[in-house]
């Protein structure tokens, strides 16, 4: 088998051409299967995100309604006041 330099030259770089494709995919492989990890981490961080801020809303909205409640007794106690202080002039 003979090969003249150009044909040579041409199987090398055919060669080279496939060694370079496989590498290709394998790194493509790689890549896609850290991608995947990481967005599944993400997804498992997101949902323990979700339900974190779900139990800091509903502490916050318990101690509004506290505030509120106070609120309206003080105010009512004051208005009580003022009334009585008012019936006796």
């Amino acid at each position: 088998m003979n090969l003249t330099i150009p044909e040579f030259i041409s199987m090398v770089v055919g060669i080279i051409s496939l060694v370079l494709a496989i590498i290709s995919v394998w790194i493509t492989l790689h890549f896609k299967k850290q991608s995947d990890d990481v967005n599944r981490d993400t997804k498992n961080l997101l949902v323990e995100m979700k339900a974190e801020s779900k139990s800091i809303t509903n502490g916050v909205f318990k101690e509004l309604k506290h505030w509120g409640d106070t609120g309206r007794i003080a105010v009512s106690q004051i208005t009580s006041s003022i009334g009585q202080a008012l019936n006796r002039i």
